[in-house]
């Protein structure tokens, strides 16, 4: 299953597996986990979001971008995302395709930080392409750091 494909095995054995369904707002249980961290399965679309798992500050976050409601960061989040994934925008969160005559952005494994504040984002790059840790969505809610680890992006 992909969604175990998405962490090391210590965080993804043990986490509780969700599905996508048909519509990008659904989401299945598949198993239910004992370590509060929750892994998801690629969505398999030309998006390719990429499966990811993630701690419970991150699943917040998730729902609060999925309701599109300013995520509530209290602390330091965690989540990976090592089989990659396609963006459509590093700074439009809600893009669903690139901009007319751009591509998607393409993101190698990664590890991805939330924390409470932006501040702890401010001076650190915004360019997807730089192989280093860098800011996605930065100037909105739902910024975070992206971070390589071990493969570059495109």
């Amino acid at each position: 299953m992909t969604a175990m494909s998405a962490a090391p095995t210590s965080i993804s054995g043990n986490a509780t597996l969700i599905d996508l369904n048909a519509k990008a707002d659904s989401l299945k249980v598949l198993r239910a986990g004992t370590n509060g961290w929750t892994c998801v399965a690629d969505d398999t679309t030309a998006h390719h979001m990429g499966p990811l798992c993630a701690d419970q500050q991150w699943m917040k976050w998730f729902e609060a971008w999925m309701a599109k409601k300013a995520p509530v960061v209290t602390m330091v989040g965690t989540a990976y995302m090592l089989a990659g994934a396609n963006d459509a925008s590093n700074t439009d969160p809600f893009a669903t395709k690139p901009e007319a005559g751009k591509d998607w952005i393409v993101s190698g494994p990664h590890i991805m930080t939330i924390s409470p504040g932006g501040h702890a984002y401010d001076g650190l790059p915004h360019d997807a392409n730089n192989n280093a840790p860098y800011v996605m969505f930065a100037g909105t809610p739902y910024a975070h750091v992206m971070v390589p680890v071990g493969g570059a992006g495109k």
